[in-house]
C-alpha cells in the first residue's frame, strides 16, 4: 500500500492547459494506477471564460465553493452557485465564464 499526503498550500500554482485560470494539480495520472488523468484545484477570477473545448476521453467533475458561474454543456447552460457540484460524462462539450 502507498499513501500519498500533501500540503496543498505547498503545490505550485500552474496556468491551466487552456490559458485562463490557475490550479493546483492534487493528484495526475501517473501517481495512480487508475485511469484517472488528474484531480485539480482551479480558480478562475470574475470575468474569465474557458473557450469551449473538448475532453474525448474524460469524465469531468466541478466543485463551485465559492462565487456564481455560468456552464455550457453541450447547447445546454447551466448557472451555478456555491456549495454545487456537477459532473458530465465523456465527449461533452463546455465552456465555463
Amino acid at each position: 500500500m502507498e499513501i500519498i499526503k500533501k500540503n496543498i498550500k505547498q503545490l505550485p500554482i500552474i496556468t491551466t492547459t487552456h490559458g485562463v485560470g490557475e490550479k493546483r494539480v492534487l493528484l495526475n495520472n501517473q501517481e495512480t494506477s487508475t485511469p484517472l488523468t488528474q484531480i485539480a484545484i482551479t480558480r478562475l477570477k470574475a470575468g474569465e471564460m474557458a473557450k469551449e473545448h473538448l475532453h474525448p476521453t474524460m469524465e469531468e467533475f466541478f466543485l463551485f465553493q465559492k462565487g456564481d458561474a455560468i456552464m455550457t454543456v453541450g447547447k445546454k447552460q447551466i448557472i451555478l452557485k456555491s456549495a454545487t457540484i456537477i459532473q458530465y460524462t465523456i465527449k461533452g462539450r463546455f465552456m465555463s465564464r
